[in-house]
């Protein structure tokens, strides 16, 4: 799904990526590790367009890539969680999931068949929210895993999370992984930011050092 052949990229005159490989099969999550300031975050910003390469490949799908833009990496179904998916606090959790990607009847928005699917897209995730809740009244780990969902109901083949879990308590990290692994099945890929051991062994079928 992707390939990352000796990558360079240039963020300042003092901090730089150099050198970076990475394979990431469809269905597959490959933990990110490291220490602070190692360089996580950036190549996140760079599979996302907000930093070009210098140097080396970028390849999905088999398919050798030009310098991504943000469109661009949307349009490769790339998406960072938490940051280019837009939700909504005064709106409903299926308006939420279903905003940008609306079921309509005619010209009409299908509100009863955007519930219904809604519905049936959490259960198939494990996600245990109520899809008439109102999204501002949710938890942050709530949030997250509506955000999920999101980027099934949008397309989403790559997601890349950043130590999701950092402000979950155990229940919400369970729920977090059982959803995780359940996109899996669907062959959607994962690159998982984490400092945590125990989130390695429950999501990640490879482990990463930067």
């Amino acid at each position: 799904m992707l390939e990352l052949y000796h990558v360079g990229c240039r963020v300042s005159s003092e901090f730089y990526l150099r050198d970076i490989s990475l394979t990431l099969k469809a269905g597959e999550c490959i933990a990110i590790m490291g220490r602070n300031a190692s360089g996580k975050s950036t190549l996140f910003s760079l599979l996302i367009g907000l930093h070009q390469k210098d140097s080396g490949e970028i390849c999905i799908n088999g398919k050798k890539m030009p310098p991504l833009s943000p469109q661009e990496a949307v349009n490769q179904g790339i998406l960072l969680l938490g940051q280019n998916q837009p939700m909504f606090r005064d709106l409903k959790v299926y308006e939420n999931i279903y905003f940008g990607n609306e079921i309509t009847k005619g010209r009409i928005l299908d509100n009863a068949k955007m519930r219904q699917e809604a519905t049936a897209l959490l259960a198939r995730l494990n996600i245990p929210i109520n899809p008439m809740a109102v999204m501002g009244e949710l938890g942050y780990a709530q949030q997250q895993l509506v955000q999920l969902a999101k980027a099934v109901c949008s397309g989403t083949k790559l997601v890349l999370l950043d130590e999701p879990s950092a402000h979950m308590d155990a229940a919400g990290k369970k729920s977090l992984w059982a959803a995780i692994q359940s996109m899996k099945k669907d062959g959607r890929s994962f690159l998982y930011i984490t400092h945590d051991p125990e989130e390695v062994l429950a999501v990640a079928d490879q482990a990463a050092f930067m």
